[in-house]
């Protein structure tokens, strides 16, 4: 199903020309609530619910996690270099520090994905289990 908004009652889904998803919901008298969502959001909001995230998305990032790692890597080795450097008296204090501050925030980047890359040990047990039970019900995908 390819839509770009969505009526119940009392409820309107709408996916805004930005990207996000706007919820709308009547309280009556004339009043409503309108929250507008990441993507990402309703992609949390599926796990929840025991819905997976899309193989393609967890693909995309393993990808991702693998890039950031080797940079990961790369501005270690350049923290090493220029540690080197200053204990031969080269004036590269400031180049030190910023190539650790980046080292270090691109290391707690690669874990992050390490951890969204993976799926959860109840969520990997749920796929084996369909992937031997498949009943032959129709699945649904929606593009958002």
């Amino acid at each position: 199903m390819t839509t770009t908004k969505q009526t119940f009652p009392d409820l309107t889904i709408e996916r805004l020309d930005s990207g996000l998803i706007q919820l709308e919901q009547s309280y009556g008298h004339g009043e409503t609530g309108v929250i507008e969502v990441h993507p990402v959001h309703v992609q949390v909001m599926a796990a929840m619910i025991d819905r997976p995230m899309p193989d393609k998305t967890r693909e995309a990032l393993a990808r991702l996690h693998r890039r950031m790692a080797t940079l990961s890597k790369q501005a270690h080795e350049l923290s090493e270099l220029l540690g080197m450097a200053v204990d031969d008296g080269v004036h590269v204090g400031a180049e030190l520090v910023a190539a650790e501050f980046i080292n270090t925030h691109l290391g707690e980047l690669v874990e992050d994905l390490a951890e969204l890359a993976q799926p959860s040990p109840d969520q990997s047990t749920a796929n084996a289990q369909d992937d031997h039970h498949h009943d032959g019900a129709a699945q649904m995908t929606i593009d958002l």
